[in-house]
């Protein structure tokens, strides 16, 4: 998961996507990555602003890898719920307009007839 890929990389940062999400488009990862400045430890898109945690696509973000000890402590407390990491951490939130982001690019596709809907 996480952890593991944040474990391996070179870089200081790492994304990430959900393998069922084939709508991300290279302007939204630039658009998340723009957004990095010294102190933030994640970015991540938000759908309402009204609720930004509970709206937000931790699944669809970028992560600093000096967040690796707390997600271990979660790990050891059995707090496996990826909002709990960025309720915890410097995190900068992008909010998902269907400008610079698309809403599209968050659906998840399960099976091969959920790509018509897209034709």
């Amino acid at each position: 998961g996480i952890l593991t890929g944040l474990e391996n990389i070179s870089s200081e940062y790492a994304i990430v996507f959900p393998c069922d999400n084939p709508f991300v488009t290279k302007n939204t990862i630039q658009t998340l990555f723009n957004e990095i400045t010294c102190n933030i430890q994640a970015v991540v898109p938000y759908h309402d602003p009204e609720n930004k945690l509970k709206t937000s696509e931790p699944l669809h973000s970028i992560y600093n890898k000096n967040i690796i000890p707390l997600i271990d402590n979660l790990i050891l407390n059995d707090s496996l719920h990826i909002k709990g990491i960025i309720e915890k951490i410097d995190t900068k939130f992008v909010l998902i307009d269907n400008k610079k982001i698309l809403k599209k690019e968050f659906r998840n596709l399960n099976h091969p007839e959920d790509l018509k809907i897209f034709d």
